[in-house]
C-alpha cells in the first residue's frame, strides 16, 4: 500500500472515532504546525466528514489530532488528551 494511502487510512480511523484530524507541515523554524488556519473551530464542535475530506490529508506527510476533543465511545463521553 502506498504511503499516502496508509496515512489517509490512519487519519480516517481517528476521524471515525470522533477526533478532529489536521494535516501538518514542518515550518521554516523546523517545528510542526497545522497546514490550515481554520482548525480552532473543532475545539468546540465536531469535524464533519465533508470538512475532513476537504483537507486532503493524503497530500501531506504528517497529520495530527486535536487534543482536548470530546469523543463518545460506547455511550460514554470522554476527552481525548495527549
Amino acid at each position: 500500500m502506498e504511503k499516502a494511502n496508509v496515512l489517509l487510512a490512519q487519519a480516517q480511523n481517528y476521524h471515525r472515532l470522533g477526533l478532529a484530524v489536521l494535516p501538518f507541515v514542518i515550518g521554516v523554524d523546523g517545528k510542526k504546525k497545522p497546514a490550515v488556519d481554520s482548525w480552532k473551530q473543532w475545539q468546540y464542535r465536531a469535524q464533519t466528514k465533508e470538512e475532513f475530506d476537504a483537507l486532503h490529508i493524503e497530500n501531506y506527510k504528517l497529520f495530527g489530532v486535536l487534543c482536548g476533543s470530546k469523543i463518545k465511545i460506547n455511550c460514554e463521553e470522554l476527552f481525548f488528551r495527549r
